[in-house]
């Protein structure tokens, strides 16, 4: 019965997909993890009561992957970052990429060093094994999760170290300086990337992240 009722919940879902058009307001947005908190989700939450006409699908995800969505036509918009990309876009704020580590690991880069990294393509990963790569140390992929919690889960357990967004460091982590030998990493550029109209929403949500994020 669970798996019938599921099935019919499915084909409803897709039927209304189907039927909807370009003009009865759905908003078919990605955001990258970066702007997947608790107070963004609030604001999502609002918007939709103040404006009840809008129907929004909301895709969370790699930003390289988001984006090949958005050129198939399947998302109208993505809030995601980039490091190197010549992709025209509506630049938000920047903010530092450090070598994130277990608070108490020391790094030796005479030995493979081990990388907790999202799945392809993902900026921040591009990033280090190119900055790696330059600089003559050998790395492997101890661990790839597409999600942050699990990277973040390996990096405190210090199975690996992985490229991280400055303001993501907590308890129990540390971003590794020049003394620990390894190379410096790119700033991050949040971006809105698109072809449609800014609508209010996106204003709203640029704003949102801007304010509660940065």
């Amino acid at each position: 019965l669970g798996y019938a009722r599921a099935i019919l919940a499915l084909n409803r879902d897709a039927r209304a997909r189907l039927r909807r058009s370009s003009s009865d307001g759905t908003v078919r947005m990605g955001m990258s993890e970066d702007f997947a908190h608790a107070r963004i989700m609030e604001r999502l939450h609002t918007f939709g009561l103040r404006n009840p006409e809008v129907a929004l699908d909301i895709t969370i995800g790699v930003p390289g992957t988001l984006l090949q969505a958005m050129d198939r036509g399947e998302l109208d918009f993505v809030l995601g970052g980039r490091c190197h990309d010549d992709r025209p876009g509506r630049p938000l704020w920047r903010e530092p990429l450090v070598w994130a580590a277990a608070e108490w690991m020391n790094v030796d880069v005479s030995l493979p060093l081990p990388l907790a990294v999202f799945p392809e393509p993902c900026p921040y990963r591009e990033a280090a094994l190119a900055a790696l790569a330059h600089a003559g140390i050998d790395s492997r992929i101890a661990l790839v999760c597409p999600s942050s919690g699990g990277v973040l889960a390996a990096v405190r357990a210090g199975l690996a170290i992985a490229p991280m967004l400055e303001s993501r460091l907590d308890s129990g982590l540390q971003a590794l300086g020049a003394d620990s030998r390894l190379p410096a990493l790119p700033n991050v550029e949040f971006t809105l990337f698109g072809g449609s109209p800014v609508t209010a929403l996106v204003e709203e949500l640029c704003g949102a992240a801007q304010r509660d994020l940065h």
